[in-house]
């Protein structure tokens, strides 16, 4: 699991949904240095991928490389936060890549392909459920457009994408085949 540490002032985020890669999520325009990743899914017909900065633990992009359809299930009503909210763009804990001395490319990542992503799509709305066993406590806002969900110990258990249009919802769609 990913533990948000803290956050600070909100940054431009871009977020693309396009009928190739379902959703693509960048979080800091200029990245120059090499992105650590926290890649999660059921090693098969999922994939999410977190490029967090090895310097100061920002998420730098969030990328929905690929979902099973099995479990992407369209919401008919409306969908409303429910929970608390904190303000911010968040910073993750670095401690699960610090022992990580070499600088072998492999080491760069970490891994959960033990978990099954879910997806609810809502008129103007796409949640990826990561944890899904997890309680839902909290929200943090970076932006009007994207949301991570926590649980009670302050990991990201969720992701909202708010604000889409019809495009985006039926590009969603068509990338996921």
């Amino acid at each position: 699991m990913m533990k948000i540490v803290k956050l600070v002032n909100i940054q431009e985020i871009t977020i693309n949904i396009d009928c190739y890669i379902p959703i693509d999520i960048q979080l800091v325009d200029n990245i120059n240095e090499t992105p650590l990743y926290w890649r999660i899914g059921d090693n098969e017909k999922s994939l999410l991928e977190f490029a967090i900065l090895p310097s100061d633990g920002r998420i730098a992009a969030i990328t929905l490389v690929a979902i099973n359809p099995d479990f992407v299930q369209y919401v008919d009503n409306d969908f409303i936060a429910s929970h608390e909210s904190k303000c911010g763009f968040p910073i993750v804990d670095m401690s699960p890549w610090k022992f990580i001395e070499s600088n072998n490319f492999s080491h760069r990542f970490i891994d959960e392909f033990n978990c099954v992503i879910k997806v609810d799509i809502y008129q103007e709305v796409i949640m990826l459920m990561i944890k899904e066993k997890c309680k839902l406590s909290s929200w943090v806002k970076c932006n009007n457009s994207l949301w991570f969900g926590l649980d009670n110990d302050e990991n990201i258990i969720s992701v909202l994408i708010k604000e889409l249009s019809k495009e985006d919802i039926n590009n969603f769609f068509n990338s996921i085949g």
